[in-house]
């Protein structure tokens, strides 16, 4: 797998990692989610990235907390380094006793672990509130998801504008400022956010899976971006695994993005 990663052409924009699992069962999941990135755009490059994420759910409630590390080689130069730190929490205000439809809401939040003068982090925290609904009637799935992303304060070595890259201090000022920041997470600092998830079983311990992710600017100088994304989700006991392959047919955050994720329940 890491070979056949290492030859495909991705980007940044860590997303949640589909997962094979039956909404009313309850624990906790550790998760690795690893991408290879090359990109070229204004600047070009590559970027490889590893997330571990440590989650807590049950029928009413799903908690998690990720902390990526990324290396990204732009321009000649070279950054190994931690990414933001995401915090989610998303509580069912509504649920049937079989749990084939529920709905409530989310607060996700990023914090600026993450070194944002070499595009490893936003500068800033983030705070994304939001409501998802899903319906999951016997082998086919459905999870709907809109959340607004704001920034929370300002960026740490001076102004930072998610939508235009704009660092006051950062050397790709001139660059940045073509196209979204961080590299490896663009965001503009005031955004509609949303992602559609449909999935259907053709095994018990597999299914198909296409998601649809994006952002439409709330900034005049803002930047948005529409993703596709089929993948295959696989679970087996404890452990379960993802590929999904993400397609931008709006902006261009990236060319082609290709993530992997290993979990296991306990």
């Amino acid at each position: 797998c890491l070979a056949w990663l290492t030859a495909m052409r991705a980007d940044a924009q860590m997303c949640h990692a589909p997962v094979l699992r039956d909404p009313y069962q309850s624990g906790f999941r550790l998760s690795f989610l690893y991408a290879h990135a090359r990109f070229q755009d204004v600047t070009q490059g590559d970027y490889q990235g590893l997330t571990a994420a440590l989650a807590w759910h049950n029928p009413w409630l799903f908690t998690e907390v990720a902390l990526p590390l990324y290396r990204l080689a732009q321009d000649g130069a070279e950054h190994i380094g931690l990414g933001d730190l995401a915090l989610d929490a998303r509580v069912a205000l509504l649920r049937d006793d079989e749990d084939r439809h529920a709905a409530g809401i989310e607060l996700a939040m990023s914090l600026p672990t993450g070194d944002a003068d070499h595009e490893l982090g936003m500068g800033h925290a983030m705070g994304m509130p939001g409501l998802w609904a899903r319906w999951n009637p016997g082998n086919f799935a459905a999870l709907v998801q809109v959340a607004y992303g704001f920034a929370l304060g300002e960026h740490e070595h001076g102004s930072h504008s998610g939508s235009d890259g704009a660092h006051a201090d950062h050397d790709h000022s001139a660059t940045s400022a073509a196209r979204a920041t961080p590299r490896v997470n663009p965001m503009n600092t005031s955004e509609l956010e949303h992602a559609v998830s449909v999935s259907y079983r053709v095994h018990p311990a597999a299914a198909l899976q296409i998601r649809w992710l994006g952002a439409v600017p709330f900034e005049a100088a803002g930047f948005g971006r529409q993703v596709a994304a089929p993948g295959l989700l696989l679970e087996a006991g404890h452990l379960d695994a993802a590929l999904e392959l993400q397609v931008p047919f709006v902006g261009d955050p990236f060319e082609l993005k290709l993530q992997v994720a290993l979990g296991a329940r306990f």
